[in-house]
């Protein structure tokens, strides 16, 4: 289920038994350092997935007459496709990888300025042949997971219709609120859809990304709140890895910190090899996903789609050691 930011630290503080306050000379609170943890894990378990893409929303770019490189936008980390409007066709560009042949390629006089391939850099990305005319580029790919900061917002109460995107709330509507996400609450619980906020129509009213599909009703309690861009079965583990560092760092408790390790990958404390026949945890589900792809997720698979996952081919190991045999 998915879980937002505020709903991640609660869990996290009981996974520590600590009420978040606690300091000590010198360090920040338990509160501040679960919210790192947090954002770190959520980082981690994007890089678990880097055989896999989120099917992210593109956003688009115009060429510059005579202008070759052009910037990437912030947390922009991998370019899967551009394409470039003329007229009703948009043809995608080929991508090149190769220095050696980008550079071969500007040597080459061409007639006609419409691009056709592209050279993906650390930060920039070059155009090929150099624009002689503004065209509308499109790109996709791959995002750098944004920290999450906002605590859940829950003033007031809401108004949802059945087949409608609308949403009124006696609370007050922001900006910076479109992107979060939306759900009903039952004693500060979700317990109805989640929705993402697409856009802000006035103070009291934003519209969803998609129809409601609860009943008509009005007076509700709500939540609005960030929460991790990767798939909802992954969130529930956030804790566990966070508590597992707290344990490390701060109580200095080493079995502790490994046994909620454990739990984190394989869903089973004593697991310490995380080997085996793995039913549960992170480990279970990058396999659940290795074997069934696209049509068990909201993911697409990038590479390797018809083989078996192997952690360490694959490298998701990340920093798990394990005794040499």
């Amino acid at each position: 289920m998915r879980q937002t930011f505020s709903q991640l630290i609660q869990s996290s503080k009981d996974a520590v038994i600590d009420d978040g306050t606690t300091t000590y000379t010198g360090l920040s609170s338990t509160e501040t350092f679960l919210k790192k943890q947090t954002n770190d894990t959520v980082s981690c378990l994007f890089s678990l997935l880097r055989k896999y893409k989120l099917q992210p929303p593109p956003y688009t770019e115009s060429t510059v007459v005579g202008q070759i490189y052009y910037n990437f936008r912030a947390g922009f980390s991998k370019l899967e496709s551009l394409t470039v409007a003329l007229g009703t066709h948009t043809p995608p560009l080929r991508i090149i990888e190769s220095q050696q042949e980008w550079d071969y390629l500007q040597q080459i006089p061409v007639a006609s300025g419409f691009p056709t391939a592209v050279f993906p850099r650390r930060d920039t990305y070059g155009i090929y042949p150099t624009p002689q005319s503004v065209y509308t580029m499109t790109l996709t790919g791959s995002w750098i997971p944004v920290n999450m900061t906002a605590d859940d917002y829950t003033t007031g109460t809401a108004s949802i219709t059945i087949g409608d995107e609308t949403v009124e709330i006696t609370g007050v509507v922001t900006a910076a609120m479109v992107g979060r996400w939306f759900a009903i609450t039952t004693s500060g619980i979700p317990s109805q859809n989640f929705y993402r906020i697409a856009s802000r129509t006035d103070a009291t009213h934003f519209e969803l990304d998609r129809k409601v599909i609860e009943s008509t009703a009005s007076g509700l309690t709500y939540l609005i709140g960030e929460s991790p861009e990767i798939p909802e079965e992954l969130h529930e583990f956030i804790p566990f890895r966070n508590g597992a560092n707290y344990y490390m760092l701060r109580r200095k408790d080493a079995a502790q910190a490994a046994r909620l390790q454990n739990y984190f990958y394989t869903g089973d404390y004593e697991n310490t090899r995380r080997k085996g026949d793995i039913k549960g945890g992170v480990l279970a589900i990058l396999k659940d996903l290795s074997e069934n792809g696209r049509d068990n997720s909201q993911l697409v698979e990038t590479a390797g789609g018809n083989r078996a996952l192997n952690y360490f081919r694959d490298g998701i190991w990340g920093l798990t050691l394990e005794e040499a045999v």
